[in-house]
C-alpha cells in the first residue's frame, strides 16, 4: 500500500470503531438506508484488509524459489566446471577462460548476467562432452547442467507473472479504496443531514473521525511510488535525491520510498539507479506537507551524463582538496595547481563541494547544471 491508503485505512478504522459504538449505532437503527451503507462501507473494508494480505505474499515464495534455483544451478555448474577447466588445459586453452568460473560469477551478479556466463559454459562443454572421459565427465554431467540452467531460465517468467498479478491487486486496492470513498460519501449526506440539529456532539466527532491522518503530517518530506513505465510492476532499489537539502531515501520492495524530513521549498528531485534512465524535475513542498508522488522510470541504460571541471584555491594559494558531487558518491582531489575533472556525472541539477584536505570542515557548496554531453566548470575560492 502506498502512505495515502495507510492514512485513509487508518480513518476507515476509526470510523469503524465509531460505527459499532452501540451509543452511535442506535441513533440510526431506525434509519434503514444509512443502515445499510455503513454495513456496505464495513464490507469494503474487510475485502480492502483480504486484497492487501493476498498481495502481500503473491511475490516472496515465487522470489525464494527462484534464488533456490539460483544456487542450485551454481552448485551443479561449478561440480563440473574444474574438470572441464583441466580437460581445456591439456586439449584446447582457448576454452580453459570459459570453464574458469567461481560462485561469485553466479550469485553476485544481474540474474541475466548469471544466465549468461551458464550458457557460455554449456556450450562448449556439451561440444566437447565426448572427449571429456579422461576427467570423469560424461553426456550425464553435461545433462545435468542443462537441466539446472533451463529450470533456473524458466523460473525467471514466473516472476513476472508473480509482478502482473501484483500490479493486479494494486489496482484492485485503488479500486476498493475508491469504493470506500464513495460508501463514505454516502454515509455522510445522510447522518450528518439528518442528525445535525438533534444529535449535533455525535456528528461533530463523526465530523473529526473522518479527517485523514496524514503520516508524518507535522514533517516536511516526500513519499513515493515508483513503478516501470512499460507497465512491468513496482521499481525496487530506485534513488530518490533531493537537492538542496540532500535527503535521499531508496525505494523498496513495493516500490515505496520516503525521505528523511527537511525544510519546505522548491527543490529539483534526482531519480536513479541500475537499469533505468535518470530522471530529474523540480517540486514545490508546503511547511508541515508529506507530498504523496506517482513516479514512472523508463528502463534503459541513462545515457544523460557530461563532465564538471574547475579549479579550487583555498586561502589565496592552490591546496589539495577534495571535491564531491553530493549525494552521488562521485568525487575528486586537485591536482597540484588546483583544477579537478569529475566526468560521467547525472545530467541536470548538481549540487558540488569543495574543501581543503586539511581542514574538511571549511566546506563550500554550489549548484550547477550538468549538460548532458557536455562540460560545465564550477570553480571555488574558499577563504
Amino acid at each position: 500500500m502506498t502512505l495515502k491508503q495507510i492514512a485513509k485505512q487508518n480513518t476507515y478504522n476509526k470510523l469503524l470503531v465509531f460505527f459499532a459504538a452501540a451509543t452511535n449505532s442506535a441513533i440510526w437503527a431506525t434509519f434503514t438506508r444509512l443502515v445499510t451503507e455503513i454495513a456496505n462501507f464495513k464490507t469494503i473494508n474487510e475485502n480492502i484488509v483480504k486484497a492487501e494480505d493476498q498481495q502481500g505474499v503473491v511475490t516472496t515464495g515465487v522470489t525464494d524459489y527462484k534464488e533456490t534455483l539460483r544456487i542450485a544451478m551454481s552448485k551443479v555448474i561449478l561440480q563440473k566446471a574444474p574438470k572441464a577447466h583441466v580437460w581445456a588445459l591439456d586439449n584446447d586453452i582457448a576454452l580453459a577462460p570459459v570453464f574458469d568460473v567461481t560462485e561469485e560469477d553466479f550469485l553476485k551478479g544481474a540474474e541475466l548476467d548469471s544466465l549468461k556466463t551458464a550458457d557460455d559454459l554449456y556450450t562448449p562443454l556439451n561440444a566437447n562432452i565426448g572427449s571429456m572421459a579422461s576427467v570423469n565427465l560424461t553426456v550425464t554431467d553435461a545433462n545435468l547442467v542443462r537441466d539446472a540452467i533451463k529450470a533456473y531460465r524458466d523460473i525467471q517468467g514466473t516472476t513476472g507473472s508473480a509482478e502482473n498479478i501484483k500490479e493486479a491487486g494494486t489496482k484492485a486496492l485503488i479500486g476498493l479504496f475508491d469504493l470506500a470513498d464513495h460508501s463514505l460519501d454516502i454515509i455522510k449526506s445522510l447522518l450528518i443531514a439528518e442528525y445535525s440539529e438533534s444529535n449535533p456532539d455525535m456528528v461533530q466527532t463523526f465530523k473529526n473521525n473522518c479527517q485523514i491522518d496524514t503520516v508524518g503530517v507535522h514533517h516536511t518530506r516526500i513519499s513515493a511510488h515508483i513503478t516501470y513505465s512499460d507497465g512491468s510492476g513496482n521499481a525496487e532499489g530506485i534513488l530518490l535525491f533531493i537537492v538542496g537539502p540532500n535527503k535521499t531515501a531508496v525505494s523498496d520492495i513495493n516500490g515505496i520510498v520516503e525521505t528523511p524530513k527537511f525544510k519546505a521549498g522548491t527543490y529539483h528531485i534526482i531519480v536513479s539507479g541500475e537499469g533505468i534512465q535518470t530522471k530529474t524535475f523540480v517540486q514545490k513542498i508546503k511547511r508541515g506537507q508529506t507530498l504523496h508522488l506517482d513516479i514512472e522510470v523508463d528502463r534503459g541504460s541513462s545515457v544523460s551524463t557530461g563532465t564538471i571541471s574547475g579549479h579550487v584555491m583555498v586561502g589565496g594559494t592552490n591546496q589539495p582538496s577534495l571535491v564531491t558531487v553530493v549525494g552521488t558518491g562521485q568525487s575528486t582531489n586537485t591536482d597540484p595547481a588546483g583544477n579537478f575533472v569529475l566526468p560521467n556525472v547525472a545530467a541536470g541539477p548538481q549540487q558540488i563541494s569543495a574543501a581543503p584536505l586539511t581542514n574538511p570542515a571549511n566546506l563550500q557548496l554550489q549548484a550547477t547544471n550538468v549538460p548532458a554531453g557536455g562540460t560545465v566548470t564550477v570553480n571555488f575560492v574558499i577563504p
